[in-house]
């Protein structure tokens, strides 16, 4: 690894965080500091990750070499990027985990900044392998994003470097495969409950349809009625769900189905 990055100071103590210092302490890159609001949570993290526990941006200290990660909900970032600027050294070098917000956030506050973007969805209670776990890193300062880069592949050897604008669309692309498809899941889950059936039927079919896109687009992929232009099973399913919002959903998601593939419904 670059030797640029000799440790990291986690500001944020939430599910990026805890499982981020996890991976640099397995990796053997130090945590030396984690902050958070609660000091309930810096001091689990901490413990965690054998840092110091800080709840106030005062203690921050700083060293040679250090890497400063802002892991907060989006909102919260500039904030805590003024409020941090107070207490270190212009040349710090600051990065934030969003995939949403540009890095520009902290340009004010830190000439030496950039983003350190893990593609994943995040539980604490929850088992993760940063295994080909994608990791995009930018800063307006290639030698900064260098080390940035890194320190990613340190990570998960699937480091890409990524502009704002690209790891913005990332991110929007993300929120349909993840959060959107989730929802689905929910949805799923409560026919089933209506007739006492179990969700885990459908994960060898689910884990079939990931298997598929291995391989391959999703266009190329794509079945069922809609795909087919079935239109009486649509319209048996539309009569079967009660709920109005799944009903007009699925009506939604048919429609766009067979347009893409010339049918109409």
């Amino acid at each position: 690894m670059d030797a640029s990055i000799s440790s990291v100071t986690l500001i944020g103590a939430g599910n990026v965080a805890w499982h981020l210092g996890g991976r640099l302490r397995a990796c053997g890159l130090p945590v030396t500091q984690v902050f958070s609001r609660s000091e309930q949570h810096a001091r689990a993290l901490a413990l965690h990750v054998q840092a110091q526990a800080i709840d106030q941006l005062e203690h921050l200290s700083e060293s040679k070499d250090q890497l400063f990660i802002i892991a907060v909900s989006d909102n919260a970032i500039a904030e805590i990027a003024a409020h941090s600027s107070k207490f270190l050294s212009k040349g710090a070098f600051v990065v934030h985990t969003s995939g949403a917000t540009p890095s520009s956030v902290l340009a004010p506050f830190f000439p030496s900044s950039g983003v350190f973007y893990p593609l994943q969805t995040f539980s604490k209670n929850s088992a993760l392998t940063f295994d080909g776990l994608p990791i995009c890193v930018y800063s307006p300062d290639k030698k900064r994003e260098s080390s940035l880069f890194d320190l990613a592949m340190l990570l998960s050897a699937n480091a890409r470097r990524t502009t704002d604008k690209e790891r913005a669309r990332l991110h929007l692309a993300a929120i349909f495969v993840n959060n959107f498809c989730n929802y689905l899941y929910h949805i799923a889950d409560d026919l089933l409950k209506e007739k006492e059936l179990p969700f885990e039927l459908l994960l060898p079919l689910m884990e079939g349809t990931l298997a598929k896109l291995k391989n391959s687009r999703p266009i190329d992929v794509q079945t069922g009625p809609a795909r087919r232009g079935d239109t009486q099973t649509i319209r048996t399913h539309l009569e079967a769900l009660e709920q109005t919002d799944y009903r007009m959903l699925y009506e939604l998601l048919s429609h766009q189905i067979m347009k893409l593939y010339g049918h109409k419904l």
